[in-house]
């Protein structure tokens, strides 16, 4: 079996040992922009992307648009510092966290997006 490979989006670089301490096992890049994430996804296998809701010259939103017109279809967990929860009615969201994010739940809404992908 395959490890799953999921693309981090945050211009912080400590979100990527999150990531990696809440999926062991897991291939995990991560980037800092819209742009770099759209470049990701066009030249690597991605399951599942975790991405910081403000990014850096664009939004997640942005990023969301961008990977549906290109044809990426991509399960997406949002993450942001901001105190109240988020809802997002993208299809692509499957969650969305507030920051500090808990590393069980992160864990849970990953393996559940890349189970539901890889038996789409």
């Amino acid at each position: 079996m395959r490890a799953h490979c999921v693309l981090v989006v945050d211009p912080d670089p400590g979100s990527l040992d999150v990531v990696r301490h809440a999926l062991p096992g897991t291939d995990v890049h991560r980037v800092d922009s819209v742009y770099e994430a759209l470049a990701h996804v066009a030249g690597h296998r991605v399951d599942a992307l975790v991405s910081e809701r403000l990014l850096p010259g664009a939004s997640a939103d942005q990023l969301l648009q961008r990977l549906e017109h290109a044809g990426y279809h991509v399960p997406v967990i949002l993450c942001s510092h901001r105190r109240t929860p988020m809802e997002h009615h993208h299809p692509f969201v499957v969650a969305a966290f507030t920051k500090p994010v808990d590393v069980d739940a992160l864990r849970a809404a990953v393996l559940a997006a890349t189970a539901t992908a890889a038996s789409a």
